[in-house]
């Protein structure tokens, strides 16, 4: 959107006043290709901020000329969803209360819910960032939680296939789509596929294309407590299944957060929590200290603190339809009594499968 206050003069001379204030002044570390537009809008960003009393700076950051609709996409399921969602996560949790008793699984203990800080990238649960081309965040979002899950059941890292879930789970488009829905999707089927085998098509979804099988396995999801969960519910899930996705309501600021020339320390602070959400990341950790989570995004390496962030505790509504996800551990054989259980919660999700494409 072109600012509404500014002349040809006035935009140059914003121009002109961001960089003179370290927008890609000669002191930056890193100088990001950013049309003209982006530098005018970064200064009256960072008019926003003072005024608001903001405690980050805005920069320049690899996404600063992205629209906002291809950087965000998470959509609020459906009222036949969210009546269901309780059935779904008490069957979830029945899945996983019968997997628990299976000789071998040990449960993961790498955080605890009343530690002050917890970062799964030192526990090396977190795999690279990516980066969206489109509205499908949520694919994103989907593929990084099943990758940690995976790493958290001592599976080797794997590179999955965002494509293979944007065509094949019937959870969404390019123009948004629900995490729970593509979750449950993985769920009890033969896998999302690698990224080799079903590459990223930069933002355009085509039918889909059925595998044989996949490495991504999952064997339960569900909400981590209704549509609103408080950060102790979100920290009992990430000590409990590792990282999980959630909801953010995404601006022009989040966008402005970070980059190669940002401060790590920084922490998102926008507060903006009138507006619902749109944007689907992962929650890998927190810092009371902070007062913060951290949070994995798919806006490339150039956001964020290489593609990483901080985002206060409640700020833009982020935790938002928190999903937590749990995988088979890696060469154990699943019994009869868990597949029972896995074959009861595909019975509940099926009617919001209708148009998915189950690679079985």
């Amino acid at each position: 959107m072109k600012p509404t206050s500014l002349g040809l003069s006035g935009l140059v001379l914003a121009a002109l006043c961001a960089v003179g204030a370290g927008a890609q002044g000669p002191n930056e570390r890193v100088r990001l290709p950013a049309s003209t537009h982006a530098i005018a809008r970064l200064a009256q960003l960072r008019q926003q901020a003072v005024a608001m009393k903001l405690t980050f700076t805005p920069r320049i950051t690899g996404v600063s000329d992205t629209p906002l609709a291809k950087l965000t996409g998470d959509q609020q399921p459906s009222r036949q969803l969210m009546a269901a969602a309780p059935r779904i996560t008490a069957q979830a949790l029945r899945v996983v209360a019968a997997y628990n008793k299976l000789p071998g699984v040990v449960l993961a203990t790498h955080c605890t819910a009343n530690a002050a800080t917890c970062d799964y990238r030192n526990l090396g649960m977190v795999t690279p960032i990516k980066r969206q081309s489109c509205g499908d965040c949520w694919a994103f979002a989907s593929a990084a939680q099943v990758e940690s899950s995976l790493l958290m059941a001592g599976w080797s890292q794997k590179d999955l296939a965002e494509q293979h879930i944007l065509d094949c789970s019937g959870a969404g488009s390019c123009g948004g789509g629900t995490r729970l829905t593509a979750l449950t999707w993985v769920v009890g089927s033969k896998g999302v596929s690698d990224e080799a085998g079903y590459p990223y098509a930069g933002g355009v979804q085509h039918a889909c294309k059925p595998i044989a099988s996949g490495p991504g396995k999952l064997i339960a999801t569900g909400f981590v407590n209704g549509e609103w969960p408080s950060v102790a519910n979100i920290k009992t899930a990430l000590a409990t299944y590792g990282p999980v996705s959630v909801s953010i309501y995404a601006t022009p600021l989040l966008q402005s957060f970070g980059g190669p020339n940002g401060d790590p320390n920084e922490v998102f602070n926008e507060q903006n929590n009138g507006n619902g959400t749109n944007h689907a990341i992962l929650i890998i950790g927190w810092s009371d200290a902070k007062q913060a989570w951290l949070i994995k995004n798919s806006w490339g390496t150039d956001w964020g603190t290489k593609g990483f962030g901080w985002v206060h505790y409640g700020s833009n509504n982020i935790g938002r339809n928190a999903v937590w996800s749990t995988a088979p551990k890696f060469k154990l054989t699943l019994s009869p009594a868990v597949l029972q259980e896995i074959g009861k919660l595909q019975v509940i999700t099926k009617p919001f499968l209708k148009a998915a494409v189950l690679p079985r």
